[in-house]
């Protein structure tokens, strides 16, 4: 089974990136001599198991080169779940399961996306996320910043990588916007989490399979968690210090 795909390349660009870079958006950013955009689609082509390829991007912005390796070019919309909203009606019908990355991977490899599917495969849900253990990030990226949450398994930071079905994007707006309304709300929070969960998560005694199953039953979908041993799956350019990392790492040979 083949899966489609949604590459998010929408919204702004932070200004110090557009200083370094001169770029309009950050997918146009250049990193070992490629646009990250099109280092993006060039791997989901070298993936056996990815099918169509729609990017969500500004098209004034996209090089007619990069135009012509998509299936289809959408207007992105004014979040990422917008964004996303656009992308899977840009594959206009079709799609059991979509993947869905960000343009800002430097170093994405066909190896990690194949690695996410196959893992995917042997266990379906509604939803998946890759998640990256701290070993495993500084083991090949030992001076890149993450924000790690401690669990009982290890610590771990999030990846680009989502699975989702498209049937299941209404009931993932809704799951989205109760936390991001109530993010700065600690009751707020722990009514919809639980007290348990939030003292399990405090005293560092949470695991995975506690996440996925409190997700799953607040959101109303199957949630999973999928490790990914492949540390270019969490390397993203979202600061200036992101992007020197990733000069030094292509100096170094990490790429």
């Amino acid at each position: 089974m083949k899966i489609d795909a949604v590459i998010l390349a929408g919204g702004g660009i932070e200004e110090s990136l557009k200083e370094i870079s001169g770029a309009k958006s950050k997918g146009y950013i250049e990193i070992a001599g490629k646009m990250m955009i099109e280092r993006a689609i060039d791997v989901l082509r070298d993936s056996s198991g990815i099918g169509r390829v729609v990017i969500a991007a500004e098209p004034e912005y996209m090089p007619q080169s990069v135009r012509d390796k998509a299936d289809f070019v959408v207007q992105p919309g004014s979040s990422i779940l917008a964004s996303l909203e656009s992308g899977i009606r840009g594959l206009k019908g079709g799609s059991d399961v979509v993947l869905v990355i960000p343009c800002d991977l430097p170093f994405l490899t066909v190896e990690s996306v194949n690695d996410f599917l196959d893992q995917y495969r042997k266990n379906p849900s509604d939803i998946a996320y890759a998640f990256l253990s701290r070993k495993n990030s500084e083991s090949k990226y030992p001076d890149l910043e993450h924000t790690y949450v401690k669990l009982k398994d290890g610590e771990f930071c999030g990846t680009g990588f989502i699975i989702i079905k498209p049937e299941m994007i209404d009931k993932c707006s809704e799951f989205m916007g109760k936390l991001t309304k109530n993010r700065k709300n600690p009751i707020a929070l722990a009514s919809i989490f639980g007290l348990s969960f939030i003292l399990k998560f405090l005293t560092r005694t949470l695991t995975v399979r506690d996440l996925e199953e409190k997700v799953s039953k607040i959101s109303g979908m199957s949630a999973r968690g999928i490790e990914t041993r492949h540390a270019e799956a969490g390397f993203n350019i979202d600061k200036a210090s992101h992007y020197h990392e990733a000069l030094r790492a292509v100096k170094g040979g990490s790429f």
